[in-house]
């Protein structure tokens, strides 16, 4: 949509992904310079370091919001209600509260509805274990994925797959406005399924 590659194709190369959550956590387009290895300048600002970015970083920053104008009003939108309540609500009525730090409620609010989601797989998972009593359990949950102790039963894992990453069918524990595209995978071990 942006032009931008989604995954950098070398170290240090522009992507969208590293923009996204750059942008997520309050960085600006000379720290994303700074991060994607272009051209940028430190300055003094307020008392602490600036980066200044270069014509490169400016204009892909700015083909990326002119392609995707709902991310600044997302994150513009969020501090807002972040500065006037002092708290921004997940999609699930979660609080998260902001004392001070506004700036970064589009980030927590990313991660929280990450979270959200990753929770209400758990609870999928754990629930069609349960009611199809599966020779299986959940052992562990580490960021965005969850370890599953089981016997090598192909339609138990695509099961188990299919429960944890559905967020867009008519079945799923919630449903977004934007599709979310999940995956799975599994092995005989963490490290073989993680590849």
């Amino acid at each position: 949509m942006t032009g931008i590659p989604r995954n950098p194709p070398y170290a240090g190369a522009p992507n969208t992904k590293q923009i996204n959550l750059g942008l997520a956590f309050g960085a600006g387009a000379g720290k994303l310079a700074f991060m994607m290895g272009m051209e940028y300048q430190i300055k003094e600002w307020r008392g602490k370091m600036a980066y200044l970015p270069g014509e490169q970083a400016k204009s892909i920053f700015e083909l990326y919001h002119s392609k995707l104008p709902g991310v600044k009003q997302f994150m513009k939108s969020a501090e807002a209600v972040a500065k006037e309540t002092g708290y921004v609500k997940t999609a699930m009525g979660r609080r998260l509260r902001f004392p001070t730090g506004a700036h970064k409620a589009a980030g927590l609010l990313y991660q929280a509805y990450a979270a959200d989601l990753h929770k209400l797989g758990l609870v999928a998972v754990d629930k069609v274990i349960r009611e199809n009593q599966y020779p299986a359990r959940l052992l562990m949950s580490c960021h965005d994925e969850i370890g599953v102790s089981m016997v090598p039963d192909e339609n138990i894992k695509r099961h188990i797959i299919q429960q944890y990453t559905d967020f867009n069918s008519e079945s799923s524990v919630v449903r977004m406005r934007v599709p979310i595209r999940a995956s799975g995978d599994y092995g005989i071990n963490w490290w073989e399924a993680s590849k």
